[in-house]
Order: structure tokens, then sequence, then C-alpha cells
């Protein structure tokens, strides 16, 4: 008689009937198939959490290029100040000097 050392492993054993070997295949494949739907769910949310980094990244993008612009426009408003006040400066100077 045919021990199990003796046979690989491969081969059925005499005591299992072919149903009960056809049974250890519908478990392993329906195992694979949890394990595939498994791997799907992480599929999906890491296609999710992908998006919406790429969504965020967007965002802080515009972000940034709206605080460039804030800066641009302030820079002119203190242009458009300091240039405002040298001419309330020179129009004081010249009134000031003809005051008798």
């Amino acid at each position: 008689m045919m021990t199990v050392s003796d046979r690989g492993e491969d081969e059925p054993s005499s005591t299992e009937s072919p149903l009960e070997r056809g049974h250890g295949d519908v478990q392993e494949i329906f195992r694979l198939q949890q394990e595939l739907v498994v791997a799907k769910k992480i599929q999906i949310t890491f296609v999710s959490v992908l998006r919406t980094l790429e969504s965020a990244r967007d965002d802080v993008s515009d972000v940034g290029r709206r605080i460039d612009r804030c800066g641009e426009a302030s820079e002119e408003c203190r242009r458009r100040m300091v240039a405002l006040c040298a001419d309330i400066s020179a129009a004081g100077e010249g009134s000031s000097g003809n005051v008798v």
C-alpha cells in the first residue's frame, strides 16, 4: 500500500473519491475568487485615493497661482501708493514755497 510519503503531492489518495478531490478544487476556486474580490476592492480604493490626491494637487496649484497673482497685485498697489505719496509730497512742497 502507498503511504503519503511514498506518493507525490499531485497524486490523488486512493481513499479520496473524485467528488472529494473536486470539492477541494471548488474550495480553492472559491478562495481565489474571494481574494480577487478583495484585490479588486483594494484597487478601486487606490484609484479613488489617487484621484483625490490629483484633485488636491490641482487645488494646491490653483491656490499657488492665486497667491502669486495677489502678490503681484499687492506689489503694484505698493508702487502706486509710493508714487501717489511722492506726488502729494511734491505738491505740498511746491505749494508751501508759494505761500507769502
